[in-house]
Formats: structure tokens, sequence, C-alpha cells
């Protein structure tokens, strides 16, 4: 790098100066764009979950027991999470 002459070496820090600035646009793009997408999903599970709610019989949703409700090693191994009587 000695025997490079003043402008080889000004664009060589520029070129340098450059990668790392499209780097970090690039990560604060993707991050901006996995935030979104993330917060989207969020809200349209809220609103599955919003419009689903109002369905649920109380009566058929107390009959499910979970795994501790039930808890035996053969049965809790070879049994869905939820187990309704």
């Amino acid at each position: 790098m000695r025997n490079w002459n003043l402008s080889t070496k000004i664009i060589a820090s520029y070129s340098v100066l450059i990668v790392v600035m499209a780097g970090t646009i690039a990560s604060g793009m993707y991050w901006q764009l996995y935030s979104s997408q993330r917060q989207a999903i969020r809200n349209q599970l809220l609103a599955i979950v919003s419009l689903a709610v109002p369905q649920i019989d109380s009566d058929y949703h107390g009959l499910v027991l979970q795994r501790s409700d039930v808890y035996d090693g053969l049965r809790l191994r070879t049994s869905a999470f939820y187990k309704i009587n």
C-alpha cells in the first residue's frame, strides 16, 4: 500500500466506505421488512382469533383437559396435548 499513489488510496478508501454503507443500509432495510412482516402476521392472527372467540361454546370448552390433568406416562407420549372427555 506504500507504493500506491494518492488517487488509488482515495478510490480504495471510498470503495470500502461504499461497501460498508451499503451493508448497513441493506441490513437496516432487512430489519425493517422483517419487523413489518412480523407485525402484519400478528395483526392477522389477532383478527382471526377475534373473529373466532365469540363462536366458542363455553360448555364444550369446559370439557378440555390439559396434560397435567390426565398425567399418565404412556398416555402422555401417545395422546394429543389436549384431550376431550
